[in-house]
Parts: C-alpha cells; structure tokens; sequence
C-alpha cells in the first residue's frame, strides 16, 4: 500500500483486518497516528511509515501492549521531534529506523523518556541525518534505575525496565553511561550519520557497522540499507573525501557479501578497510611509471639537441613541468586508461591477497581438525567440548596463530584471527563489487559481480556498469573457451550465478575478480550516481530507480531511502544497500557561504599582485599521500611557514616591473567588528544594536567584562569553531583544590577578554573546556595564538608555578648556538626564552558549516553535526599548549601565508591595502605581528570518526621552543626504546 496517496482515514479500515502481521503505508499522506487504530494491530509485527507527514506518535500507556509483537519499525523521514517513552515495553524490537527526522532528544531524562539501552534486542538502529540530534554523556545511578524499574516493570511481573536493571545488577555494566552503545549486545547496524556524538562508540567488528562518516564537501551523499532476513551484516559501504588529500578526488564503494557463511561477511569487511590504501598505491605506481617515462623522453630530446641553448630550454620546461604537477598533486595529469589500469590493478591484488587468506586457513582448518582428532582418542568429551566451545584450546590458539597473515601491510586490515575458526569452515563464499572515483569532473565505476551503478542525465539513466551472471553472452564465451561449464539453472560450475566476484576461490578462473571499468566526463546535465546491490536490481529497472531518486534530486539522503524503501514495497526481504551521490555542488556556481568575503581566500584587491598560489606547493607537498609520515612526531616532515617568509623559496618580482596598489581605506572613529556583523546580518546596524542592548542575556555579570566590547552576534553558515581543555586538570583539581580554583579564574578572564577584544563567540563551557566559535578562520587563529602568549604573563598562582604542571619552562633561543659563544653580559636568563608558564591549554579549530540553532533556555546559540565531533576530536588529539587545525583551516592559512609573501615583496606594512574586509585585515595583520608559523602533523585517525584527518600545528614564532622540546623529547624516547 505504498505511495498511493492514502490520507488518515486507512487507518479505519485497519479495524477489519486483526490478524494482519505487515503493513507498509511508505509514501501516503499520513498527518496522525490515531491511537484508535493502533488498538486493532495487536499483531502486527513489521511496520512501515517511511516518507509521511507524520509529527507524533501517541504518547499513551497502553499502546505498548498492542504493539507487543512488533520486531520491525520504519518511521524515517518524518517530522518527529521525539519518541513515546512506551517503546521500551517492546521487548521484542529488533529494528528501528528514525533516520531524516528533527528529532531533539532529551537523553539526559533517560528515567521518563525513551532510552535505546531498554530494548535490548535492538539488531539495527538508524538515528541518521536527525542533525539537531545531540547525543551527550548521561551516567547511570543504581537508585535511579531502580526507581525507574518500578514505574516500568513492577515487581511481580517482568517488564524491560526490570529486565536491565537485572542484568546490570548481576554484572557490571560496561559502561555508566546510559547513553552510549555499549549494552546492545546483538546491535548489527548503527547508524549516526550528521550528528553530534559526545559518548564513545562500540568497536567496529565484522559483524558490526558503525556508520558515522562526515558530509562530503565535493559533493552530496545519502545511503540507505537493511539488515535483511540474515542475522549478520553482509554490505559494507565506502565514502571518503579528499582521497590522497586532494581536494577535487572522492571515493564511493559497495561491497555485498552473496552468500550466508561467515567467510563472505569477512570479505566485505576486508575489502571496505583496504580498498583505499590499494587503490593509492597503484595511483602511486601509475604516477611514478609516467613521471620516470617522461624524464626518459626529456632526456632523450637533450642528447638529441645540441647547444646551450637548448639545453637551457630543456631544462626550463622540465623545472616548469615538475611544479606544475607538484602543484596539481600530480594526479590530474592522469588520463583515463591510466586511472583504469590502477583500478583493475587494485580489484586484482585485494583478491590475490584475499587467496593467501583462503589457504592459510583451509591450512589452518586442516591442522586444527587434526589436532582436536588426535585429542579426542586422549581426552574426555567434556574437556575436548570445552576446547571448541570457548575457543581457548591447544586447537583454537594452533589456528588462531595460523590465520595471521603475513602480508598484511601498515594501516591494511586483516581478517579477525577470533573468527578463524568460523571462516575456515566456509571459506568459498564470495563477494561482489561496485566502486565509484571521482576526480575533478571524471567519474570512473568498476564493478564486479551484480551490484551496479547508473548515472541519471535528467532523468535518463546511464549504465556504467555490467552485471556479471550467467547469462550474458560474453561471460558464457568465457568460462566455456577456458574449459568450464554452466548449468540449465545457470550455476557457473553448478555453484553460483555469477561470473566475477572477490573470493571463490573453489571457482578460478572460472569467477575471477576483473572488475568492468567505465568512465564519464561529468556535465550540468549529470544529476546524481547510484550505486546498489543485486535486491535492487531484481526488483526495479535502473529507469525506475532513476525516476524514484529525482523526487528528490536535492538532497541525496532522502532519494536512497526512497529507493530503498520502494524496494521494500516491492517484497524484498534481503539486504539492501541503496547510495545516491549528488553531483550538484560540482557545478554549483554559487559557494553557499553565508559569510563571502570573509574568507582570506575571497578578500584579496583585484589587481594586487598575489603570491597566495606560491603556496599550493607546501599545501600539496605537505598532503601528498606518497610523503612518508612517520608515527612520531619528531620524525615526521616539519614544515615551519613563517610571517617574513624565512626559509621560504625566493618569489622576486621581474626587473622593471611595477605594482600598484590602492589606498589604505579611511576609517573614521575606532572600528568595531560587531558593526560590521550587524550590517551583514541585515536589517540597520543601530537596530540590531539597540536589540541586543535590551536583550538582559547580552550582558555579561562580571562587570571586568562588562567594560570591554561587546560580544559579536553568533556566527551562522561557515564557521571557525575552536575547542579548548586544559591538560591534567583533573589531577590539578585532587592536589590542590585552593590553587586551581584561582588558577581557573585567571583561565577564563583571560580568554573571555581576548574573546571580547578579537571579536568571537563564547558558545558554552564544560568544566573548564571552552567551545568558541568565530566568523573566520583569521580570527579564530588571532585568538588561539594570543591566547596562548597571553598565558605566559598571566597572574598565575605561585602554587600553579611551584606545580610540575604549571611550572615555567624555557627553551634556547634560535639565535643561541649552546656552544657558550653568546655575548659577555648576557645571562643564561636572557640567552633562554620563555614557552610555557601556569596552565597547559590544548586547543582544535576546524572550518565547516554546522547546524546552528538557539538554546530555548539559555538563549544562545548553540551548534550541531559532525562539524562539532570533529572539531572536539581535533582538540583531543592535541597535547597542553599545542593548537592542532584540520586540513579545511590550513587550506586558509596557506592563504594567508601567501598574503604574508605578497606584502614582504611588496614592502606593505598595511593588510587593509591587500584586504578589503576590514576586520580580515585587521585579524591578518595581528597574525603577522604574531609569527604565524604551521607545522604538518600528518593523517591522524580521530575515535569515533571513520574518516582520518589531515592534522597540522599554528603557534607563534615566540613559542617555536614547544615544537624544539617536543621533537627532543620523542627522539630521547625512541633511542629509549631502541636501548
């Protein structure tokens, strides 16, 4: 009964059907729920309201006991806001998709609302793209829970609050925090795509997906999938951004396992962690082959030349070639066939390698089954049954120990040696294939197998892959001309029914794993790619799915689970995996920055002469995935980039030429930021001032604030958001309550007055970590950098400076040699520069568009998505004084470094004459004043975040002694280690 215009009176037809067990009303105008039709499903089991208008579900007691059976429950893609607490009664809730909703759940009232840790049964939960939806930490009380267990379940009767309490009182739990994963023990699939996650997340196995990929910025995405009848997971999903850190290359990839066994399911995860890392290596190979052919064709034409002439030209047109492949990270001189032949190649060595598995563990298996024979004719039943069961044996360890791979590379993943056992006895299952890269405005699919991609080119679709069974008549050429054979009931060998695949290995070179490559040069007339799994295909036409997804061409999350869920309608009861990729912000003329013209990269004079593309060399040569980073930090390439440009290659002006420049803008009165922000905000600045004047909230307590300029409106669009927590706090706060008291005092007027004086927004506190947000990136490193100056002559504690964890530490200066040869007169004091003094603060910007809304209560604004996770993981992963930024914040440092050589070569002091913004240059100039200087750090995997970021560290050149000390104290700890 899907997408057939029904309105709210179906339901009153519901009452003539009692024993009805599944209903699908997807797609109908439904407005309400009335709780007058749920009393008639007393036994329906699967229900499906996906794509409807529906805002609530009622909130009465006593709909739990007509929903007793329920086992399925597809409410996505409506407008609920929250969830009835009489969920929990459902013992027997296996899935639950509330994907693309608004919902705002309040998971710190865990005792009165729904709590996922109640049902227990829970095998796929799907909370994707709620985007306002923030999942914070909310710890467990014994009593509460208790409490709670009461009003729930009652004594004499078992109800799933009484059931939890009964587990957690009988064992501990393994987390108290009641808001994570953690006691989902049968959890398949979870899905948290777009939202703000502060709780850790359960490990990732083979048999368990945690979906939390970030928005890609090249262009839109959505996925959509089911669990199936099956009761494990048997499709992997791939998508990353800025693939070999270029940011013109994405990566989409589907793998479905075809068969039941587990060995199928270990290939798809296989295949999902590795694929990228083959797939940059051969891109690598490829590129290195055509580098070393065109430096043999140039020497060739040199020895072939004669004269100085000539060679000088020679030598100009390679220096020129070098860097402008360097500068365009060497990739975009690839034609297709040679991206082709490094997809092919990638196909062909993850499934030679997946081979070298399949027989270590036939040998493994082998010996195994030998081993436990031998056991039994000297050992009891009992204790030759406990060997199997806990996999703790003399056989389990002798297989275990087997399985190990030997090839398995640096950052590629392998099969779970604990599972061995199981993947051994099923070790000729396969799975197929189909992969999308993108590389500027090229899009090339390899597939294996019979999950497909097509391209819709308004609204006609365009195959660019082939379904590999058998019953084409290329394939049945094949297998024949090699000496195979396909059965009446077309099984390849009387086994499967398809001709290429990953695994199989029973079945070579019959089923092999040459993928079919297809490229296409992207138009404005390509609207979107999808990619799917065989369901798909054997229920809906690629015309039908086409015409399915362009309801909702915009926004691609919605068109996968459209497709998906028509596929559900259709009656297909296995896994289904549907991913819909939007070309439009490819051709987008518009950038979708709220905030144009504050971005250094947008703010430059028309005419100045601009030396900002100088630095796209570092920028790639710091990203370059062929760069070896090494996994410390003192010997990973460092990179300084400094305000007057030292160290630098030499960029001089041509003899004779003359640059002009405007004048510096007039300014009348001193500047303020906010007026600029209250006229880009709209409506007239004194307006908007007077509004805020009157707003009581606007005005700070501490009247030392209070005297100091005003706080800017929150940003909204692209934003700068920083994280900051201050290093062994918590130690601080045990040893010394007093001291530490004062010491945060002296904490956060410090960064409240640099907030105020630069121009940002105090989002909230936790504790003593700060969450701050700023309308440019400039801005945002003018405060972190001051800041961390600011603490060096701060009013400290004398406590917090007698501390290990406050003390001053100084550092030789550049200029001192430590050979003694420094001037007479001069201290050891002044050859010694000051870099830490009072509280280690670690801090993390990232540049993004996150979901902005007002608190209700507190009446600030308040900020949502993964832009927030990834900023937070980015603070974590810093040390105390350090300030690490992710790749989107350096994109506009190099920029700004470019500034910085524009103005040296030009002998400009001024950045308002380069700068058209004047709070840009006002903020650009102080970071002159500053030093800024940015060191790579390298890719770095962030906790709970599936995509690495690209990593680098701004200071001040005043503090280049904390990169010194650092590198000097990893070097003693590895010579330590060596010892």
């Amino acid at each position: 009964m899907g997408d057939n215009n029904l309105d709210d009176e179906v339901f009153t037809l519901m009452a003539f059907l009692p024993e009805l067990r599944v209903l699908n009303l997807s797609y109908n105008e439904l407005y309400d729920l009335p709780p007058s039709a749920m009393a008639h499903m007393r036994k329906i089991t699967e229900l499906y309201l996906s794509g409807t208008q529906i805002s609530t579900i009622p909130e009465e007691e006593p709909n739990a006991a007509f929903w007793r059976s329920l086992r399925l429950l597809n409410i996505n893609g409506n407008k609920l806001q929250s969830l009835p607490s009489w969920l929990a009664k459902i013992h027997g809730l296996s899935i639950l998709d509330v994907g693309s909703n608004v919902l705002k759940y309040n998971i710190t009232n865990w005792p009165y609302d729904w709590n996922w840790n109640w049902n227990t049964s829970l095998k796929y939960l799907n909370f994707s793209y709620n985007e306002r939806f923030e999942i914070k930490g909310a710890h467990l009380h014994t009593k509460a829970f208790h409490d709670h267990a009461k009003l729930v379940g009652n004594t004499q009767s078992n109800g799933p609050a009484r059931d939890l309490f009964n587990y957690i009182a009988k064992e501990p739990p393994k987390s108290d925090c009641v808001s994570d994963f953690y006691q989902l023990n049968d959890l398949r699939i979870l899905g948290l795509l777009q939202l703000t996650i502060m709780v850790p997340l359960p490990d990732e196995t083979q048999n368990r997906r945690v979906r939390t990929t970030d928005p890609i910025k090249q262009v839109k995405y959505g996925i959509a999938d089911t669990l199936g009848r099956e009761d494990r997971v048997s499709a992997w999903d791939l998508a990353t951004s800025r693939f070999r850190m270029v940011d013109e290359e994405c990566l989409f990839g589907l793998f479905h396992a075809r068969e039941t066994g587990t060995s199928s399911s270990a290939i798809s995860k296989y295949l999902c962690d590795n694929f990228l890392y083959v797939f940059r290596e051969e891109l690598e190979k490829v590129t290195e082959q055509m580098h070393s052919d065109e430096h043999d064709s140039r020497r060739h034409r040199h020895h072939m030349g004669s004269g100085f002439e000539s060679k000088k030209a020679v030598n100009f047109a390679e220096s020129s070639s070098s860097a402008a492949e360097e500068n365009h990270g060497g990739a975009s001189h690839l034609n297709n066939e040679q991206v082709q032949a490094a997809l092919r190649r990638t196909f062909l060595t993850l499934n030679k390698d997946l081979g070298t598995h399949n027989r270590q563990l036939i040998a493994a298996a082998a010996a195994a089954e030998a081993y436990a024979a031998r056991s039994a004719r000297v050992s009891t039943p009992s204790a030759f049954g406990d060997s199997n069961v806990d996999g703790s044996g003399p056989a389990a360890n002798h297989l275990n120990r087997l399985a190990v791979p030997e090839f398995n590379a640096p950052g590629r993943g392998s099969f779970d040696p604990k599972v061995a056992d199981s993947v051994s006895g099923d070790h000729q299952g396969g799975t197929t294939a189909v992969v999308a890269y993108i590389h500027g405005r090229t899009l090339h699919v390899s597939n294996v197998g019979d999950a497909l991609g097509v391209v819709s080119r308004r609204g006609t679709p365009v195959m660019l892959s082939k379904r590999h069974d058998s019953y084409d008549a290329e394939e049945i050429m094949r297998i024949r001309s090699i000496g195979g054979y396909i059965t009446q009931q077309g099984k390849v060998q009387g086994q499967t029914d398809i001709t290429r695949a990953f695994g199989y290995f029973h079945l070579l070179p019959y089923v092999n794993a040459d993928p079919t490559i297809n490229s296409l040069q992207l138009t404005e007339e390509d609207e979107f790619l999808i990619l799917a799994n065989r369901p798909v295909w054997d229920a809906i036409t690629p015309q039908i799915a086409v015409d399915i997804a362009r309801k909702h061409r915009r926004d691609p999350r919605l068109a996968a689970a459209r497709v998906r869920d028509h596929v559900i309608a259709y009656g297909v009861t296995n896994s289904i995996m549907v991913m819909v990729i939007g070309f439009g912000p490819m051709f987008s003329k518009n950038t979708g920055r709220p905030m144009r013209g504050f971005s250094v990269r947008d703010s430059i004079y028309p005419g100045v002469s601009d030396h900002r593309a100088k630095y796209a060399l570092t920028r790639r040569l710091s990203r370059s995935p062929s760069t070896t980073i090494s996994p410390t930090f003192g010997k990973r390439a460092s990179v300084s980039l400094t305000a007057d440009s030292k160290g630098l290659p030499g960029v001089h002006p041509a003899p004779g030429s003359q640059q002009n420049y405007p004048p510096i803008p007039t300014q009348h009165g001193p500047y303020e930021l906010s007026d600029d922000l209250d006229d880009f905000l709209g409506g007239h600045s004194s307006r908007a001032r007077r509004q805020r004047d009157r707003d009581v909230n606007a005005r700070p307590g501490d009247s030392t604030l209070a005297r100091l300029e005003r706080e800017v409106p929150p940003p909204v669009g692209e934003i700068a958001l920083v994280f900051t927590d201050v290093k062994n706090s918590t130690i601080q706060w045990e040893t010394n309550q007093v001291a530490m008291r004062s010491a945060i005092k002296v904490h956060n007027s410090t960064m409240r007055r640099m907030l105020r004086s630069i121009g940002g927004y105090e989002v909230k506190t936790e504790g003593d970590a700060f969450i701050v947000s700023f309308p440019t990136v400039a801005s945002a490193l003018h405060w972190c950098l001051a800041v961390q100056m600011a603490f060096l002559a701060a009013d400290w504690p004398q406590e917090t400076l007698d501390s290990p964890h406050g003390c001053p530490i100084y550092w030789p200066n550049d200029d001192d040699n430590g050979g003694g040869n420094g001037a007479k007169g001069i201290s050891e004091v002044e050859k010694r520069r000051l870099i830490y003094r009072g509280l280690r603060v670690r801090m993390g910007v990232h540049f993004g568009c996150p979901v902005s809304e007002e608190d209700p209560v507190t009446r600030r604004m308040d900020y949502f998505g993964p832009m927030v996770n990834r900023s937070a993981r980015i603070s974590g992963a810093a040390d105390g004084g350090q300030v690490y930024v992710s790749q989107d914040v350096m994109d506009e440092v190099y920029a700004i470094l470019g500034i910085f050589e524009t103005a040296d070569l030009g002998g400009i002091t001024d950045m308002h004459q380069i700068i058209d913004e004047p709070s840009l240059a006002r903020d650009v100039q102080a970071l002159k004043t500053l030093g800024l200087c940015a060191t790579p750090i390298g890719e770095i995997k962030l906790k709970g975040l599936e995509s690495p970021e690209f990593v680098s560290m701004v200071y001040p050149a005043a503090l280049r002694g904390r990169v010194d000390m650092q590198v000097q104290e990893e070097e003693r700890q590895q010579q330590q280690k060596q010892q």
